[in-house]
């Protein structure tokens, strides 16, 4: 096969009924120059032997079997082997529409951009759900205006065909000591490109799988991995000397991801998870809560000062918490609207 213009990469474990859906998806794609890169980390069902079926029909893939690493390791094992221009992440339980890649490659070379953004929807058990974003308009070249507009989509690395060269050019590689690669990897990317295109269509279909919720939900380390990718997505960027509007808003983004674990995380591990939450917020962080310089809601600000603020904010945060956790248990057993005044 000719040098490949996308490579695409799509960890798989313990996947079977999905995968075959998904390489239907991609082996059909009307771009025929990819490559096709499947990484078996260590499935313990029948996705090791789907994919070998499939390379055995197809010269464009390639699979990779090895021992279970995480689908961090998954995605880096598969970048050390990836030759194309581009490189495109597939999650193994979702599927591509058949002209996502000639779609996306022909606005990549128009724009010249080193990350182009495709539209996706939801797969709800066979009822397809489109999402729309409002802050489209907010990728461009501009760096605090590509992180708020990833963020607001939610950073996921498969919503976006990368340019290699510009991966290689700043070493990026997932953390692989934390679940939630994603953020780091997409900060950093939204932080330094020079340009980051959007294709307004739909091409990729996520598949909402409850099995993955809830074993994220049921990990001891769902908090401590949550508050780990956000370090490394500080640290990866590291600017010298950080604009406090840059300051704020990646604090915001992960205040709002340690309470949204928080409060989906099952209740045998929240103690350990306050534990990680003190440990994982820095003291430039605590203040930037305690002035207002963070966009968050009453509620989270009041649940972070009630972990790790000093003791008369532990002591009135805990009372506003409580007040606010009362009043929407009357609300729910009455029947009536009532809001706490502040």
């Amino acid at each position: 096969m000719n040098t490949p213009v996308i490579s695409v990469i799509v960890p798989v474990y313990n996947v079977e009924k999905y995968l075959r859906a998904c390489l239907d998806s991609i082996v059909n794609q009307t771009m025929r120059e990819i490559e096709i890169i499947c990484v078996d980390d260590g499935a313990t069902d029948s996705s090791g032997q789907i994919l070998d079926e499939y390379a055995a029909r197809d010269s464009r893939i390639r699979v990779v079997h090895k021992t279970n690493g995480g689908l961090a390791s998954a995605r880096n094992a598969g970048m050390a082997i990836a030759h194309g221009k581009y490189v495109l992440f597939v999650d193994s339980d979702d599927y591509l529409s058949t002209t996502l890649c000639e779609r996306v490659f022909q606005k990549a070379e128009k724009t010249n951009a080193e990350m182009t953004l495709f539209h996706h929807a939801l797969d709800e058990n066979g009822k397809i759900v489109p999402i729309d974003f409002q802050n489209n308009h907010l990728l461009g070249t501009d760096p605090l205006g590509n992180l708020q507009a990833c963020f607001e989509m939610g950073p996921n690395v498969w919503k976006f065909l990368w340019k290699r060269s510009f991966m290689e050019e700043h070493s990026m590689r997932y953390h692989e000591d934390t679940q939630w690669e994603d953020t780091p990897f997409t900060t950093r990317g939204a932080f330094l490109a020079k340009n980051i295109a959007l294709l307004p269509e739909i091409h990729y279909f996520y598949r909402s799988n409850p099995d993955s919720l809830m074993r994220a939900k049921n990990s001891p380390n769902f908090c401590r991995f949550n508050v780990k990718a956000f370090n490394y997505a500080w640290n990866d960027i590291a600017p010298e000397d950080p604009p406090r509007e840059l300051q704020a808003f990646l604090l915001t983004q992960k205040l709002l991801f340690v309470y949204y674990g928080y409060t989906h995380s099952a209740p045998k591990f929240l103690r350990e998870f306050r534990k990680n939450i003190r440990e994982g917020v820095l003291p430039n962080e605590l203040e930037m809560v305690r002035k207002n310089e963070v966009e968050i809601l009453p509620l989270i600000r009041y649940f972070f000062l009630s972990i790790y603020g000093s003791f008369p904010e532990r002591t009135i945060a805990k009372f506003k918490l409580w007040k606010y956790d009362a009043v929407r248990w009357a609300e729910r057993t009455f029947g009536i609207s009532i809001y706490p005044k502040e």
